[in-house]
């Protein structure tokens, strides 16, 4: 009784102890470069940021779009992919912006794949192609108005699983 006892609470120990595997995704080094501008008098077509992604695809066709902020990833939108191609969004985000509050969402699509694959009509050295709207959903800014759009093209390619 005590032997048994003894291996029960030491399987409870480990049990307790053990940490879930982490998460892996697919990453990739994209650049986003301002192409249309709806809300700032072009001043989004002035727009480049390089980031990287990590696309999630542990529950598909469910998909988590994560950028990596020093060394952990943040997810800042879900979606679903479909073969090549995956659609995503956000939730409303809060920015102040000159004291003045503008509230706004993203929705992305793009054509992606991981090294090796072949197909998807993307060139032989882009893993990643495709547009993500800003979308003002309100605002208090003078300069900004609600319903306005900010399309951006996002380019990259895959640097492995993270």
């Amino acid at each position: 009784m005590k032997a048994a006892k003894a291996a029960l609470v030491g399987i409870l120990a480990v049990a307790v102890g053990c940490k879930p595997e982490p998460e892996i995704g697919s990453a990739f080094d994209v650049t986003l470069t301002g192409t249309d501008d709806g809300c700032a008098g072009g001043a989004a077509l002035s727009y480049t940021e390089q980031l990287e992604y990590v696309l999630y695809t542990t529950e598909a066709p469910a998909i988590r779009l994560a950028v990596d902020v020093s060394g952990e990833p943040v997810t800042f939108a879900a979606g679903e992919i479909s073969g090549c191609d995956v659609t995503y969004g956000s939730v409303v985000w809060d920015e102040i912006r000159d004291g003045a509050l503008i509230r706004w969402r993203l929705e992305g699509e793009a054509k992606w794949r991981t090294q090796g694959d072949i197909g998807c009509s993307l060139e032989p050295d882009i893993d990643w192609e495709g547009t993500e709207t800003i979308i003002v959903v309100g605002s208090d800014h003078p300069d900004v108005g609600a319903g306005c759009t900010v399309e951006l093209d996002v380019v990259g390619t895959y640097e492995g699983e993270r």
